[in-house]
């Protein structure tokens, strides 16, 4: 069978609603709805980032170039465009900042620490 099942029934369906709304609509960008980017897009991408950020790729062994490898051009392209939008990057380089500094804070702040022979987690 299909190894990408119920998913490729849905990217079938976002990939013919971006064909819809650009080709036969003659929209000279790659989005869900009209001709400039809109809160469909945005949730879109929130969802679709991870697996052509390669986060999809280590926990569930799926290619980060799924889109272009199997012919979804039109969800490969709106993820290319809003990946590369200024705003969206800076976004994205401030959260992982942001999640890196709070992994480093919970991880000093619960650490092991060793007294004697005993074993305390946490601060005092």
């Amino acid at each position: 069978g299909d190894k990408y099942g119920l998913m490729r029934y849905w990217f079938d369906k976002f990939e013919q609603r971006l064909k819809e709304n650009n080709q036969d609509r003659k929209n000279n960008n790659v989005y869900f709805v009209g001709d400039t980017m809109t809160i469909a897009d945005l949730k879109i991408f929130a969802h679709f980032v991870h697996f052509i950020n390669g986060t999809f790729e280590k926990l569930f062994a799926i290619s980060r170039n799924i889109f272009n490898e199997n012919g979804y051009r039109q969800i490969q392209a709106l993820l290319d465009r809003l990946y590369n939008e200024p705003k969206i990057k800076l976004f994205m380089s401030e959260f992982d900042q942001r999640l890196s500094q709070f992994e480093n804070e919970m991880r000093e702040k619960y650490r092991k620490k060793i007294y004697g022979n005993k074993i305390v987690l946490g601060d005092f």
